[in-house]
């Protein structure tokens, strides 16, 4: 994949993410609870920032999934 965005589109397209009302791609419910992300925050000009971090567990899972023949 080319990019972050490709790559975030193409597990939407898997039903495994989608983009919440803060623009913060988090994972559906069925994969959430499982160690794979962490949602982070930081400040940009005093304002709150979200976003999501893929964990090593969620890496290998990912690796994992895209090895069986995912893409």
């Amino acid at each position: 994949m080319k990019s972050a965005q490709e790559f975030n589109e193409t597990l939407r397209s898997k039903g495994i993410l989608y983009k919440d009302a803060r623009g913060v791609w988090l994972l559906y419910s069925e994969y959430s609870g499982r160690g794979f992300q962490k949602i982070k925050m930081s400040e940009i000009n005093g304002a709150p920032r979200y976003y999501a971090e893929w964990t090593g567990v969620g890496r290998d899972w990912l690796i994992g999934l895209f090895s069986k023949g995912g893409e």
